[in-house]
């Protein structure tokens, strides 16, 4: 691993509306532009651009050779999710209304184009490697696998689950099963493809004492090798949101960690075999100080968790050969890029994850009983 190194980036600030003729209106009054705030970022995978969407509708380009700023670009809508193609010479932006565009990299100033639209706000994109298919995931339930880059023709759709879709990845050691995490607290495995489901789990939610005495920023384990889900009541209550799915390779496995709202922890899968032969079983359940904003299992046998403690927002745990989570071997290169970044812990304020998640489900409205009871009275008189 490199010496760590830590930039600090600022958005530029979005340009200022003007009339035709370049001149701002006279008598006009102006208000005081909100600072800008980053919505979503991806980092290409050749690893030279970092991409960057802003509360401003911006996505912002940056050039990581010598950290040059590239180009900025107006978004029709704001964006949570953007993704690099595997190629990086494309980023693909879903943005709130249900739209997805594709921006060049190598035309840094050229305007997006549009692929392709969902009725509904899109919470995630995937684009396979190949480039064959762009998979993109909304508030109503729906996975949608189309065909890149001619979008209007549809190859499946992936249906099944019950809430919002909130995530989506592939499994690194066999990329045709996507993943699929979601509002009703299930995570899903599917031959995209076809559309067909051949895994569907339901995440078990279990209270984390030790995590509320500790007062370390350390995670805690709840066991040492594997947790018997037979024991864990699985019911409405003790299931919730799924927020994020991070996979990395192992041996000839996966590694599927799974973080959730309410829950100040993550949920450690391990995922063996092909579309014809498929299983998964609970390896552990890592518990954090605090609910993670986000999660990332790397190659390197790390477990990465960014949180809104206010000292320590980044974190991270190992795991060794046998999937076994343990904070006790310390790296001295991650431990100073861990410090590094914790030194600018300003620049992390807090956030109620529930708070954003709540909006996404929908709201049930009956006025079927209303109805009948105007009836009922009319009738009686």
């Amino acid at each position: 691993m490199k010496e760590p190194k830590l930039h600090v980036l600022e958005l530029p600030s979005s340009p200022q509306s003007e009339t035709k003729n370049g001149q701002k209106e006279s008598g006009t009054i102006e208000s005081k532009p909100l600072n800008a705030y980053m919505m979503g970022l991806d980092v290409s995978r050749c690893n030279r651009w970092l991409a960057v969407s802003s509360s401003d509708k911006q996505l912002c380009l940056w050039d990581t050779i010598n950290w040059t700023f590239v180009s900025s670009r107006s978004l029709v809508r704001a964006a949570d999710k953007i993704k690099f193609s595997p190629s990086s010479d494309n980023v693909t932006v879903a943005d709130k209304s249900g739209d997805v565009y594709l921006f060049s990299v190598m035309e840094p100033n050229k305007e997006g184009v549009l692929l392709l639209g969902h009725l509904s706000m899109l919470l995630d994109v995937l684009m396979s490697d190949d480039e064959r298919y762009i998979i993109t995931c909304d508030r109503d339930e729906k996975i949608r696998v189309s065909h890149f880059p001619n979008a209007y023709n549809i190859q499946s759709y992936c249906l099944g689950h019950t809430e919002f879709v909130s995530c989506l990845s592939f499994l690194p050691h066999n990329k045709a099963v996507l993943v699929s995490g979601s509002g009703d607290g299930s995570v899903k495995f599917w031959n995209y493809e076809s559309g067909i489901l051949i895994g569907d789990l339901v995440c078990p939610l279990q209270n984390a004492k030790e995590s509320e005495s500790s007062e370390n920023t350390k995670a805690a384990f709840i066991s040492d090798n594997k947790i018997e889900e037979d024991n864990l009541s699985i019911t409405g209550e003790m299931t919730s949101a799924v927020m994020h799915i991070s996979c990395c390779k192992y041996n000839t496995s996966s590694l599927v960690g799974v973080s959730l709202v309410h829950f100040k922890g993550c949920l450690l899968y391990k995922v063996i075999g092909d579309l014809s032969n498929f299983s998964y079983s609970m390896m552990q359940q890592v518990v954090f100080q605090t609910e993670p904003w986000d999660i990332n299992l790397s190659a390197e046998g790390i477990l990465w968790y960014l949180s809104c403690n206010e000292k320590n927002p980044l974190n991270f745990v190992y795991f060794d050969t046998s999937g076994k989570m343990s904070d006790s071997e310390q790296s001295g290169k991650v431990s100073d890029t861990v410090s590094l970044v914790n030194s600018y812990n300003e620049c992390f304020t807090q956030t109620a994850i529930s708070e954003r998640v709540c909006v996404l489900y929908k709201r049930k409205f009956d006025n079927v009983q209303e109805y009948l009871e105007r009836k009922k009275l009319r009738l009686s008189s």
